[in-house]
């Protein structure tokens, strides 16, 4: 399985300004960068937050790009 690309701070940050304005509920809370231990898991901490992100997005709408 290939990593799933990282949604970067200023991206997310973007996506909780959509959800304000659009009075959607919060995306999921991005990871922080000391959370991943950087040891290569089969699915890491950032996968779980990119799979819920995508979740997320089409649970209200958001677009796949911001």
């Amino acid at each position: 399985m290939s990593p799933l690309p990282r949604t970067t701070e200023r991206e997310h940050a973007r996506l909780v300004q959509i959800a304000r304005e659009c009075d959607w509920k919060p995306p999921p809370r991005r990871p922080s960068a000391g959370e991943c231990c950087d040891s290569g898991c089969g699915l890491c901490i950032w996968d779980y937050y990119e799979i819920r992100l995508k979740r997320w997005r089409q649970s209200v709408g958001a677009p796949d790009e911001v």
